[in-house]
């Protein structure tokens, strides 16, 4: 059975998250020396989680972390292809605004944009080895901060595309959104998106995706739940510690407050924050918090940083955190052995 690894979760939609799995299976070995076979993306709560095969992922980490110089050298060429790429949206982005475009314009600048997004395994891959040189590990995150930041600039540039594309055919930009990218062409090449209304109103949450060398699945409703349940979900019910990787140590006990959007978070009171990923809109409670607590995440992500940045006792990787623990949970976040346990257990 099929071992996957959650890499992130952040709110995306359907036809981003194919560009990604393509990018993934098929742009990866040049730049790593090793692809994934697979990739799948889970649609549930408003959010997207991305996975990718484990054991792919171990290989990526040996190769990278074997050569450091290598890896810099990885790391180096990320401002060359950023460049490229915002040079590649903008001109295919008059293209369309002019109506002169073809589906091989779209395969052009999206060839780009595949390859940029390369770059968020490289940067967050070197994070998960240990051990690696302190300097090296500062340098990795710095680049994985600038590459988020121009990719969420690239991604703004890309949903301009969609916008005038279902301008031009008078079709909502949620239904362009809501196409895997073979189904996007194949609209651009007709020139009809109409054909997928009935196709995309079926998308319910759960939603998988399934990438493969030759093609995207779409897995809804009870397929989705099946397959989840049978490939992907853990039992967790039982569970009252949970392990993963020491970002900044120490040793705190506290309540827990589980916050998967910050956005209309408000607290006066020291907790330990509970989150699948941190982004930078949680730094603004930072100050109540005692000790930051993730699903995923190597010491190049933003959890990672900002613990080191704020001196907060931080573990991550730990994958179901966020399963197994809840609202006003008293627990020990033993950041020195990247442990969090129960200190009440219910009963």
């Amino acid at each position: 059975m099929r071992k996957w690894r959650l890499n992130v979760t952040r709110p995306d939609y359907l036809l981003n998250q194919t560009l990604i799995g393509l990018s993934d299976i098929h742009h990866l070995d040049k730049f790593i020396g090793q692809g994934y076979s697979e990739y799948l993306a889970v649609f549930q709560n408003g959010v997207v989680s991305g996975y990718s095969p484990a054991n792919e992922i171990e290989k990526q980490i040996k190769i990278l972390s074997k050569d450091l110089r290598k890896a810099k050298k990885v790391l180096g060429r990320l401002q060359t292809v950023v460049v490229k790429t915002r040079r590649e949206m903008n001109h295919l982005l008059r293209k369309i605004k002019s109506k002169r475009f073809s589906v091989s314009d779209f395969e052009q600048a999206f060839e780009a944009y595949q390859d940029l997004i390369t770059y968020r395994v490289t940067t967050r891959i070197l994070g998960y080895k240990k051990g690696l040189p302190t300097a090296f590990i500062n340098q990795a995150s710095g680049s994985r901060l600038w590459f988020k930041e121009e990719w969420l600039k690239i991604k703004e540039i890309l949903a301009k595309l969609l916008v005038e594309v279902a301008k031009q055919h008078r079709v909502p930009v949620k239904l362009i959104k809501s196409l895997t990218v073979s189904e996007f062409y194949q609209g651009i090449r007709q020139g009809d998106f109409e054909q997928f209304r009935d196709k995309t109103s079926s998308h319910v949450e759960p939603m998988v995706l399934l990438s493969d060398k030759n093609r995207h699945q779409v897995l809804t409703g009870y397929k989705a739940k099946a397959y989840l349940s049978r490939y992907l979900y853990e039992k967790v019910e039982a569970k009252n510690e949970v392990r993963g990787q020491a970002a900044y140590l120490g040793l705190v006990q506290g309540k827990v407050k589980v916050v998967l959007d910050p956005k209309d978070f408000q607290t006066k009171d020291k907790f330990v924050l509970v989150t699948t990923m941190t982004t930078p809109s949680f730094v603004q409670f930072l100050k109540h918090v005692v000790a930051i607590v993730t699903d995923e995440g190597g010491l190049t992500c933003h959890a990672a940083i900002i613990s080191r940045e704020f001196k907060i006792p931080c573990v991550i990787g730990t994958k179901f955190a966020t399963k197994v623990f809840k609202d006003g949970d008293l627990v020990e976040v033993d950041a020195n052995k990247g442990i969090v346990r129960k200190l009440i257990v219910d009963r």
